[in-house]
């Protein structure tokens, strides 16, 4: 059984319990065991005896380390060995010498100070949401935001999708596993144009989505360290260390990678997606149970999709997705591909693929809706499936 350590903080210990509760059900149906780090009081609530440590023991030992602190001490090195960390994006304004600081700031300074793998926001949002455009929102330090109550959708733990299971989110059990894996590749690069590290193709390099607002930086020209320098508040740079510049780095391109470069399946596509393009790529039936196959979240998964005909165009550094991908403009040009050298012959699925449920489904059981990128349209199962859920903006939706 796979082991996932995960920190989970927040000012109120019973919080930080209900997403103990709900991470430990839904990764244990998926076969992940966890083991729990947890962080928590407040003024009216302090840390009981569930809990391994106070905030305020947290936030007074990255302080020292903003200071140029080096030496670890108990809490830090937990959080050095965590694959994941749960972070409550509203801290109701817990105090520090440089003020006020909030769920967004901690996820900041773990990320600058610790070894620790991918930071999640939760609840940033008040209700459970769709994104319809398929976009993070800019401005947030944190590597994936979720509600609490996703926590217990088992396909984040490596599960099989069941219910409502947006496809854009991640496998963390997978993202964690493989972030030593881009801190390393990151050392390696460091000085190098991050695109042309990754094997960007250089007709695709052109139309990346390679400007970042929050970092004004351009990720097609950038290298490694310019990236994490921008990353970087000014006053901070001098005690951040070469090993945490390196995984402030590893943060910001995987999280460019996959939540700017690969939703839009116009520069990567995944195999769901790609099938729907070219259905003659499909390895056996278009059956359900061959389908569900296609929407494996792991890197380097083997999908029913034919490997001689895509081998050449597969994105290279697995790694720093938790999915299958392939460069979309070398199978548009690949006369080999038979349904992009006669497109007339071409047989469409009887199916589409239900984007917030990561399964394929007739398409009189979904709503479509208008998308970005390669595909036009795209599908949900919708509100009238998925009660409770926000899908916005709502616009989008077909009426």
């Amino acid at each position: 059984m796979t082991g996932v350590r995960i920190v989970l903080i927040d000012d109120k210990p019973a919080f930080v319990e209900k997403m103990a509760q709900s991470v430990r059900s839904a990764a244990l149906s998926a076969g992940v065991r966890t083991e729990f780090f947890k962080i928590a009081e407040s003024d009216s609530e302090p840390a009981g005896r569930k809990m391994n440590a106070t905030l305020t023991g947290l936030l007074k030992e990255l302080s020292q380390l903003r200071q140029g602190e080096s030496e670890r001490k108990d809490l830090t090195e937990n959080l050095e060995t965590a694959h994941l960390v749960f972070v409550d994006y509203d801290l109701r304004g817990t105090a520090l010498e440089e003020g006020l600081i909030t769920g967004e700031r901690v996820a900041q300074l773990i990320r600058q100070f610790m070894s620790a793998g991918p930071v999640v926001s939760v609840d940033r949002r008040e209700m459970r949401f769709f994104d319809l455009i398929h976009r993070r929102p800019s401005g947030t330090n944190a590597d994936f935001m979720l509600h609490w109550e996703d926590l217990a959708v088992r396909s984040l733990w490596g599960g099989q999708p069941r219910a409502y299971d947006p496809w854009y989110w991640p496998n963390l059990v997978e993202t964690g596993t493989n972030y030593q894996k881009r801190v390393k590749f990151v050392s390696s690069n460091y000085t190098d144009p991050v695109a042309r590290s990754l094997g960007v193709p250089e007709d695709v390099e052109a139309i990346l989505p390679g400007e970042d607002p929050r970092l004004e930086l351009d990720f097609r020209e950038a290298s490694f360290a310019k990236v994490a320098e921008a990353s970087i508040p000014p006053k901070e740079s001098k005690a951040v260390m070469d090993d945490c510049r390196h995984r402030v780095a590893a943060s910001a391109v995987g999280v460019w990678l996959q939540s700017g470069v690969l939703p839009p399946q116009d520069i990567l596509i995944d195999a769901p997606h790609l099938v729907r393009h070219c259905p003659g790529l499909l390895r056996g039936k278009p059956i359900a149970s061959n389908l569900a196959k296609l929407t494996a979240k792991r890197a380097g998964a083997a999908v029913p999709l034919d490997p001689e005909k895509l081998k050449r165009h597969r994105f290279r550094h697995e790694f720093w997705l938790d999915r299958p991908a392939w460069w979309l403009s070398g199978i548009l040009q690949d006369r080999g591909i038979k349904d992009i050298a006669e497109p007339w012959n071409k047989k469409p699925l009887a199916v589409e693929f239900a984007e917030d449920a990561s399964r394929f489904h007739r398409p009189s059981d979904l709503a479509p809706y208008e998308s970005e990128g390669f595909f036009a349209t795209r599908y949900v199962r919708g509100s009238k499936t998925f009660s409770g859920i926000q899908y916005s903006p709502s616009s989008r939706l077909a009426t």
